[in-house]
């Protein structure tokens, strides 16, 4: 029966925390995952210089009068960024140049006024005059039209044998034009990467997989990518660590590394299991001990059999009940995952029905009305349907006889004469012979053998397709018309790739993204224009660092995002197939939250309803131990409410009830004498310190237990001096809080007079002690009086540690005499020491609970509070003090030592420079 009460008991707490804990343990994964796939996307090239150069790109258009030089250097010591920056006014005439000789500003000062230029006839003087330059520049395939065709976007380039990259902006007042010289430092990509990664208290460290490790670190994390690898698995502990892996499009590996650690869940179950495995075996030993020499009564009987039937059935009611709730989380969250994916890559692949549609409406604009070929119509109904497109028409010498936009390039413009007359040697060969042809045979004959994959345009033109031209991705309509159209023999549309993905989504019938009756927000980003096609409809930037995320990686991702403190699941899934774009679905899960929430509350009722149930049967089972019992519950609320003086009553008999009352009340009454003593204390520890000028004074202490056996005081005195007393008192108890009384209202009686020698204090202290004082009660003090004039102290140390100055130059010293304390009957003669604290020099008094900590042979305390005191004296003075202390508490926790006596800190601050001073 005592094993059924205890693993029924067992197995319901078990089963509680051990939901806890995966629920915990499954949120810390998901955080350290999303933290290794934030440092993969934010070690991209691409990424990195969106990250740090377009917002420089915004700020020096915007900020009137700024110092580029500054800015020039800044980004080339921070991140080994070597720019060249051109700044043009709103007209487009070069304004300034950094570095004054950078390269190629005769291209850089001619061509910005194109990249704004609104005049297409001006645009293609542009491009005759520059895009020659531009190739030798910017690389192969750049020219003026696919540079303005991207404001405030990195365009990767290729100039003079080194990778390099270029962009620019046009805002109001000013314009902007960056060339990066050279790429960044993948080590300084992942230096920056690893600063923006939100750090747990047990990372250890993160990094790339090198090809050829030689640190320890790369060798640990090479080990374990490979121990990983052959497991097919991302994360999990090898060599006491926990490890995260994840990769880019590239199959760079990077990592992230913990150290092992538990929660309060895991560390409640093992000590859970620990009890259970401990208390099974003691009671049966102490059942067995007690019934060797007197049967159960009835009454126990009846109470062992109650608690055994009833905690078995609870116990595993409550572990199937826990067990069922991750159950149907995990079903839920897999479900979700799973119908995101599927929806999502079915609007994706829906994407070409939707370039069909747009083909049938651009074949319908396109055909002739009642036989007459009006092209200026045409442009209008194509204008009408669609946003952001370039149209033109061809002749049949396929030379280009109106476009509402800029020439293409002439390599471009090459291979669309060369489209346009396969495409009617095709379909129109009638019309070659029209106008002569003046074009390329190589560029005919390569897209002939479709070297370019232009086929299926050749061969189906009317219809809308994706191309690629000088590795562009286009969606291309190409129209090629008979002899009664008379000068247009093709019509080309491009339309925007984005803008069409924008108007499919926008187009998409909400009922079909709804998945458990709850709607599925979709959206869309252009990974490389880092621009939202569709945006949530919060600012959110989590959306966003899962986006990169999954772009990067290649991979779908689901992360549970906060919004509006709502919760949701939202999956990104990169796809290339028609352009870069990531598509996220996300759902709320406010369902799945509230059910859990009502599957516990459930199990939390039944327990209320099986405890009360319970505890009605036992206590008309154990009526008679009730009064006692309500007795001593009575005193213990007195005791958590510090009533001490509450006494219970003590029951007749000479059981244990009675010895443990008797105890109870004993200890009520000494815990009323300490409380009196705390109060006593808390009374007249001094926490206001004097406010005198150019001076900062301040104290704190910090009793290791509830009782202070320091003394701290300070009061200005009527010459506008200070005076102070840090020190020690022996003993604990009202005692020592009364001797603090007195010493305090000696030296305040003492300060309200003129006097400058603290000697005297001292001497009346010790004087009054010896006459009054009790046995073995002594007092270690420092007490000084400080002159706010000229910065003069005069002190006297009795048993305690010697003051310790910090000077202007950082140099610290410990003054004082050796000395007994006074309450000692060794007489002692109180010697006066006088320094004086200059501009910009500190003071600090202490006690002996700092000083004593536990070091190592190696280590010094006293070396120890002087490393502490001048590396905090940078800090705010006001937390000085403070600042200390919490060096010292660092430095115990890791020493796994604690602080071994009071502590009591002091400090007087010269805040005004010699300068100042008139």
């Amino acid at each position: 029966m005592i094993i059924s009460v205890f693993f029924g008991l067992f197995n319901a707490l078990n089963s509680w925390l051990k939901m806890n804990n995966q629920e915990l343990r499954a949120e810390l994964i998901q955080n350290r995952i999303a933290e290794t796939e934030k440092l993969v996307a934010n070690t991209d090239q691409y990424y990195f210089l969106t990250d740090k150069v377009l917002p420089l790109l915004k700020f020096i258009c915007e900020t009137p009068d700024i110092d580029i030089e500054k800015i020039q250097q800044d980004y080339l010591s921070k991140y080994d960024l070597d720019l060249s920056i051109f700044l043009f006014d709103t007209n487009g005439n070069l304004e300034q140049v950094v570095p004054k000789r950078a390269p190629n500003q005769w291209l850089m000062k001619n061509l910005f006024p194109y990249l704004i230029e609104k005049d297409f006839k001006e645009i293609e003087k542009g491009s005759q005059q520059l895009n020659k330059k531009i190739e030798f520049t910017f690389g192969y395939g750049k020219d003026l039209i696919s540079l303005r065709e991207k404001p405030e976007l990195i365009i990767n380039s290729f100039s003079s044998g080194e990778e390099c990259f270029f962009t620019w902006s046009h805002r109001s007042p000013k314009s902007a034009l960056i060339f990066g010289n050279r790429l960044p430092n993948p080590k300084i990509m992942l230096k920056a990467a690893e600063a923006k990664t939100n750090k747990d208290k047990d990372f250890l460290f993160e990094g790339k997989i090198e090809d050829k490790p030689t640190t320890k670190q790369e060798l640990e994390s090479a080990e374990a990518s490979n121990y990983f690898s052959s497991k097919s698995m991302e994360y999990g502990i090898y060599n006491n660590q926990e490890w995260y892996f994840a990769s880019n499009k590239n199959g760079e590996k990077y990592y992230t590394s913990y150290k092992l650690s538990s929660n309060v869940y895991s560390r409640c179950i093992i000590f859970l299991r620990f009890l259970f495995l401990l208390l099974v075996p003691l009671s049966l030993f102490i059942v067995i001990k007690i019934t060797a020499n007197f049967n159960l009564s009835l009454k126990q009987m009846v109470l062992l059999i109650f608690l055994a039937s009833t905690m078995i059935p609870l116990g595993t009611i409550s572990s199937e009940s826990f067990e069922n709730i991750k159950t149907y989380s995990d079903i839920y969250t897999n479900e979700i995952k799973s119908s995101l994916d599927s929806i999502i890559n079915s609007k994706i692949q829906n994407f070409e029905n939707y370039i069909t549609l747009c083909s049938n409406k651009l074949k319908r604009i396109t055909e002739p009305r009642n036989g007459i070929y009006d092209f200026i119509e045409i442009e209008k109904n194509i204008a009408a349907e669609f946003s952001d497109f370039k149209f033109s028409l061809r002749n049949a010498a396929c030379e280009t006889i109106y476009a509402n936009h800029p020439q293409y390039s002439p390599g471009q413009n090459t291979l669309f004469k060369a489209l346009a007359k396969i495409t009617l040697k095709h379909f129109h060969p009638e019309r070659l012979d029209e106008l002569p042809y003046k074009g390329n045979e190589f560029a005919e004959e390569m897209v002939s053998r479709d070297d370019l994959g232009f086929i299926n345009i050749t061969n189906k033109p009317n219809k809308l397709q994706f191309v690629y031209n000088s590795g562009i991705k286009m969606l291309l309509f190409l129209k090629v018309y008979p002899k009664a159209s008379k000068d247009v023999a093709c019509l080309y549309t491009e339309l925007s790739i984005p803008n069409t993905l924008k108007q499919y989504i926008k187009s998409i019938d909400k009922r079909s993204l709804v998945l458990n009756q709850q709607q599925i927000n979709l959206f869309a980003l252009d990974p490389l224009g880092f621009r939202w096609i569709i945006p949530p409809k919060a600012n959110n930037s989590q959306y966003l660092e899962l986006a990169k995320a999954a772009f990067i990686t290649g991979k779908p991702i689901l992360r549970k995002i906060k919004e509006n403190n709502k919760s949701f699941y939202s999956l990104c899934v990169s796809n290339s197939e028609y352009n870069e774009v990531c598509y996220l679905g996300s759902i709320s899960i406010e369902k799945l939250e509230n059910e859990i929430l009502k599957k516990k509350l459930m199990i939390c009722i039944c327990a209320i309803i099986a405890l009360f149930l319970f505890s009605i049967i036992t206590t008309w089972i154990m009526s008679q131990l009730i009064k006692p019992l309500t007795d001593l519950e009575k005193g213990i609320i007195a005791l958590d409410q510090r009533n001490y003086e509450t006494q219970i009553a003590v029951p007749q008999g000479k059981d244990e009830f009675v010895q443990l009352f008797k105890e109870f009340n004993h200890m009520m009454g000494e815990n009323y004498d300490m409380q009196m003593a705390k109060n006593v204390q808390e009374g007249i520890i001094t926490t206001q310190f004097p406010k005198v000028d150019n001076y900062l004074i301040n104290g704190c202490t910090f009793p290791i237990d509830k009782l202070n056996s320091n003394c701290l005081t300070s009061f200005k005195m009527p010459d506008d001096n200070i005076l102070f007393i840090v020190g020690n008192i022996t003993g604990i108890g009202i005692g020592s809080a009364l001797m603090m009384a007195f010493i305090r209202s000696i030296t305040f009686h003492w300060s309200q007079k003129i006097q400058n020698n603290p000697v005297s204090l001292i001497d009346a202290i010790e004087q009054i002690l010896k006459s009054n004082r009790t046995k073995n009660m002594y007092i270690g003090l420092v007490c000084g009086i400080l002159n706010t004039e000229n910065g003069e102290i005069k002190y006297v140390t009795r048993g305690q540690i010697y003051p310790l100055f910090i000077r202007q130059n950082k140099k610290c010293e410990w003054l004082g005499q050796p000395s007994l304390p006074i309450g000692t009957d060794r007489k002692t003669e109180n010697r006066l020491i006088e320094t004086r604290l200059l501009p910009n020099e500190r003071m600090l008094c202490l006690t002996d609970g700092i000083i004593g900590i536990n070091c190592s042979k190696e280590t010094n305390a006293y070396d120890l509070v002087e490393k502490w005191a001048t590396q905090t004296s940078n800090e705010k003075n006001e937390n000085w003090l403070e600042n200390i202390k919490q060096k010292y508490d660092e430095f115990c926790a890791l020493n796994n030592t604690k602080q071994n006596g009071d502590i009591t800190l002091f400090s007087i601050i010269t805040e005004k420079q010699e300068g100042n001073k008139e």
